[in-house]
């Protein structure tokens, strides 16, 4: 490489990347619209740019701009002369990740205004020495953003994850030469109210077919995630010799635990080849794989859906932590089981006294073994609708919820308290809440029921009414008496900020 070109093309991205920084200044910006267009490719690639740099080279990041990116484009031109302004210029939004950990903003910014429209551009990310890729991995993805006048921001979409380093290399000796190639990625939720990934791969083509058909062994297709920045593990291992060759391979994907992290979620998957008959994940090593596939990402939110008047709330609990990992992609609209409150407690209860739960071991319920239903148990938050019986997936009545809350506070009030001593802890409070129904809330319920009406912690319907308890098949039908996730997860949070203050 000649020494002066190398010179005045660093020289000119310093100068470049210095102009941005100081439009961002004076211009703040703000994401005023979203274009679809991403990058037509993206790939990472090593260059050696001397004798000694072999084990750790420079890593460029190669580009290829496709017809989308020059319509988009033209429309945010249109669009911007439209409402008096105008396109300065179009960037990149570069964001990268060592060992799969956080994302960052590269530094310093890519500003590529002068040759951005260039149907292939090479950009240099790093040094000589500046990772080391036989020890680490790196991931980057990469998106557009068109820069007006006045500082308004439109971005493109994402392009897929690419990634290069130690956990990115093809073995040397494939005997699968083709890799999976993901068609598409999308998270979704079961009517069941469980987060799920559906997957589809492109067809298989002949040469690995051709192992779908060979008796002697048995070819796989393991899918890999990796959850919040997480190490990956296998979470679908199957045979894919019921796949024909000239349909797409399909699957969804439910985690044990049927929930996943949120945040930003990374898959890959292979083909791997045994030799003999039917097998397990983590039995044996496979006989011979494929390349990995290009990792595909995805953003995992907390909730698949949730009313608007609840989201600052949501929000707040989420920042402390108070939503179970169990509630995790679900619809916080719909009604909350017994199971699913029970974890909610135990999180509640943790944050509040600072104390951990033990599992205490074997379960009292002939029809229920949930973990944080038996740390709820021990602790004395909830008990069985009988000695034997728990209804996990029976939804909580609001009276229900409203003892349980009232467990919390005064495990974490009164230090000698147990559920069995309830009676010698009795609350007091100042204002006494009337509702029109009050007739209707179980006796057992009653001081829970005005304490935390007292309190704030929970409120009364439409109608001054508390809606203790379902009494009619068509209030049961209808879930009149029974509480949401998201109405569960704010008087969790309602009660939280008691102690907080």
């Amino acid at each position: 490489m000649n020494t002066n070109s190398k010179n005045n093309r660093e020289q000119n991205t310093i100068l470049t990347s210095l102009i941005l920084l100081l439009f961002l200044l004076l211009f703040p910006v703000s994401a005023d619209a979203v274009t679809d267009p991403a990058p037509e490719s993206v790939r990472l690639e090593t260059v050696s740019s001397s004798e000694d740099s072999i084990t750790s080279p420079e890593i460029h990041l190669i580009i290829v701009n496709g017809p989308e990116f020059i319509r988009a484009t033209d429309e945010i031109s249109e669009e911007l002369t439209a409402k008096d302004d105008s396109l300065n210029g179009v960037t990149l939004d570069i964001q990268v990740n060592i060992d799969n950990s956080v994302w960052k903003q590269y530094d310093p910014p890519a500003n590529m205004y002068y040759n951005i429209k260039d149907n292939e551009f090479d950009l240099r990310l790093y040094n000589t020495g500046a990772i080391d890729l036989s020890a680490h991995t790196l991931y980057v993805k990469v998106r557009y953003a068109w820069c007006s006048s006045t500082g308004s921001v439109y971005y493109g979409s994402w392009s897929d994850v690419q990634v290069i380093g130690l956990n990115a290399s093809d073995p040397e000796d494939a005997v699968l030469k083709e890799r999976p190639e993901f068609k598409s990625v999308s998270f979704i939720t079961t009517q069941e109210g469980f987060p799920r990934i559906d997957v589809t791969f492109s067809r298989i083509a002949d040469e690995t077919a051709s192992y779908m058909t060979n008796p002697t062994g048995t070819l796989m297709l393991n899918i890999m995630i990796s959850e919040s920045g997480g190490p990956y593990r296998s979470i679908r291992f199957q045979p894919v010799s019921n796949i024909k060759t000239d349909q797409a391979l399909s699957c969804s994907i439910l985690n044990d635990s049927n929930t996943y992290k949120p945040g930003l979620l990374l898959m890959k998957a292979r083909y791997e080849w045994y030799e003999g008959g039917t097998l397990y994940y983590g039995t044996k090593e496979p006989d011979a794989v494929s390349p990995w596939s290009e990792v595909k990402s995805t953003t995992v939110s907390l909730w698949s859906d949730a009313s608007q008047w609840a989201l600052p709330d949501l929000k707040t609990a989420e920042d402390l932590n108070l939503i179970p990992s169990v509630l995790t992609g679900k619809d916080f609209k719909q009604k909350i089981t017994r199971a699913e409150f029970a974890a909610l407690a135990v999180k509640l209860y943790e944050a509040i006294t600072n104390r951990e739960t033990d599992n205490p071991g074997d379960s009292p319920f002939d029809d229920c073994s949930d973990e944080n239903v038996l740390k709820a148990y021990s602790v004395g938050i909830i008990n069985g609708k009988d000695s034997h019986t728990f209804s996990p997936d029976s939804f909580i009545t609001r009276q229900e919820a409203a003892v349980m809350l009232t467990r919390i506070y005064k495990a974490a009030v009164f230090d000698s308290w147990t559920l069995s001593r309830d009676d010698s802890f009795p609350l007091t409070y100042d204002a006494l809440v009337r509702f029109n129904d009050a007739d209707r809330i179980s006796p057992y319920a009653v001081e829970s029921v005005h304490f935390l009406a007292s309190q704030g912690v929970i409120n009364g319907l439409p109608g001054n009414v508390f809606a203790p308890k379902n009494t009619t098949p068509e209030e049961e039908a209808s879930g009149y008496a029974n509480t949401s996730r998201q109405q569960a997860i704010i008087m969790a949070l309602r009660l939280y900020n008691l102690f907080a203050d």
